[in-house]
């Protein structure tokens, strides 16, 4: 492993942009392999990314109270994943994390380079959290050699 120690506002997150359709009803932020109400299974030409700072992230904006650009972006109406599970507890989910996250509990995140940024694979969450405690905070960082990163489950080899 390539561990090494990085400020948090030294990361950042790879997020989905809004989805180029006609019809909205189906959600704004789809993912790779999602499929709508309608029955349309959505690939990866579907999908555009972008890499953004923390502050910037659908999770830091919740934090701040601004509450709709993170229900938007986890599509709590509208998108049935591929894993065949509704998106409608994506909040509640996350206000848990948020009320019970334990910092001293990782050890860890995990990080591709692209385009000499440090990008968050996992963890976008629990970083957002932690960047709104304390911005100054100093996280180690396990660096992963993987080229075109997009999502979960990683296929790479540790550096």
């Amino acid at each position: 492993m390539n561990i090494i120690e990085i400020p948090l506002q030294n990361l950042y997150g790879k997020v989905v942009c809004k989805y180029d359709a006609v019809n909205e009803s189906y959600g704004k932020y789809p993912k790779i392999g999602w499929v709508g109400k309608n029955g349309k299974i959505i690939t990866r030409k579907d999908v555009k990314y972008k890499i953004i700072k923390l502050e910037e992230s659908p999770q830091y904006e919740f934090l701040c109270n601004h509450t709709n650009y993170y229900k938007e972006y986890m599509n709590v109406n509208g998108w049935v994943s591929g894993y065949g599970k509704e998106r409608k507890n994506a909040v509640s989910n996350f206000q848990n994390l948020i009320n019970n996250f334990d910092e001293s509990k990782m050890t860890q995140i995990d990080c591709v380079i692209e385009k000499n940024k440090y990008v968050l694979v996992d963890g976008l969450h629990r970083c957002s959290i932690m960047y709104y405690k304390n911005k100054e905070k100093i996280v180690k960082v396990n660096i992963i050699k993987c080229k075109g990163f997009i999502s979960l489950p990683l296929s790479s080899e540790k550096i």
